[in-house]
């Protein structure tokens, strides 16, 4: 049971293989990487400081390295930068070493949603540090910016034969809209994904892009899908969204389809500075997911599904990935608690989109 849960076999990588490898891609086809929540350093500053800055990184290299992709998106948890003043909000409240951009860069990230509820967590500057970091870095941030037009402002790609537009929001929690962190006009600050948000968002996005992707900061930490998330993904897809990819609830959440429309409800943290709680029994696995969307002849073909172990309890802040056999179980589980279908083409989870057609509204 102990080898199970970290993700370990008896059997040997030939019988048994690390999901650590892509499959290649094939003629005329494109992808682009997404993953989940990101936090590097705090309980994992120690290993940094002994071991180097990409130590929690280390061992899914070669996932983001070798996927192929025009671009690898993920959330970055919480500001980039040197100010110590919080922003006074209670629970949780991080700040990052202004070094984590160029190590992020150094890893292969492109694009980064700061659109979650730890992005002003040093006040709005905090949050405008993050963003020039970034960008210094050779990062694209999204979901965030120093006005409302900016933090709208979607990611465009031109893959697989579409022209795809990823946006980045948040889910527009009370607590939030009490301290302001939404972007306007004449203010920095987030895109809430409020009826408005949504509506003017994905105007934009559905005009820079024939492929519209939507990239949710929303939900509960640590447990199921909420009637918040179903509503808001509701509203996305009747606002246009073709595909929509969520992050938040630091556990992986599993998919579903939404009239037609595929979305991943969250797929967990990716590398997280914090142990994690995953479940009552702290040495209970938790997932993480990484998803591989290839595009070809100008549609999605098909989701390509990496689960990787992120209880920082097990694997001592390095999040790595699962042996098929476990992949495997994990996949199907998530899979049953939305009624979803899932593939397997040698070990690694493959999820096919409910019609090959082309996007909405074509």
């Amino acid at each position: 049971a102990a080898l199970a849960a970290s993700g370990r076999s008896r059997l040997g990588d030939f019988e048994d293989p690390l999901l650590d490898r892509w499959p290649a891609l094939g003629p005329g086809e494109g992808a682009l990487l997404f993953g989940g929540d990101m936090l590097l350093g705090d309980g994992a500053a120690a290993h940094m400081k002994k071991d180097g800055d990409d130590w929690q990184l280390r061992r899914i290299r070669a996932l983001l390295a070798g996927s192929g992709a025009v671009a690898v998106l993920a959330n970055q948890e919480g500001p980039i930068t040197a100010r110590r003043r919080s922003s006074g909000r209670g629970g949780w409240n991080y700040a990052q070493d202004p070094k984590t951009a160029e190590v992020l860069a150094k890893a292969g990230f492109t694009h980064l949603s700061l659109a979650n509820n730890h992005a002003e967590d040093r006040g709005l500057d905090g949050m405008l540090d993050t963003w020039t970091a970034l960008r210094k870095a050779g990062i694209h941030p999204l979901g965030a910016g120093r006005n409302l037009a900016e933090a709208r402002q979607p990611a465009v790609f031109d893959v697989g034969g579409a022209r795809v537009a990823v946006l980045a929001g948040i889910q527009a929690w009370h607590r939030l809209r009490k301290k302001k962190w939404n972007a306007t006009a004449d203010r920095g600050g987030l895109n809430f994904l409020d009826a408005e948000g949504v509506r003017a968002g994905l105007a934009e996005a559905k005009a820079a892009g024939s492929l519209v992707v939507a990239f949710p900061h929303w939900g509960d930490n640590y447990s199921p899908v909420t009637a918040d998330q179903r509503a808001i993904a509701r509203r996305l897809v009747d606002a246009g969204a073709d595909v929509v990819i969520g992050h938040h609830s630091h556990d992986a959440q599993g998919w579903g389809v939404v009239d037609g429309v595929p979305v991943f409800w969250s797929l967990g943290n990716l590398a997280f500075g914090t142990p994690g709680r995953f479940g009552e029994d702290k040495h209970q696995p938790g997932t993480g997911l990484l998803v591989r969307m290839v595009l070809r002849d100008g549609a999605v073909d098909r989701f390509e599904v990496v689960p990787l172990q992120i209880n920082n309890r097990l694997s001592t802040y390095q999040v790595e990935p699962l042996r098929a056999s476990v992949a495997r179980a994990v996949l199907m589980d998530l899979a049953a608690r939305e009624g979803a279908a899932v593939e397997f083409v040698s070990g690694l989870g493959v999820i096919r989109p409910p019609r090959s057609a082309p996007p909405k509204g074509e």
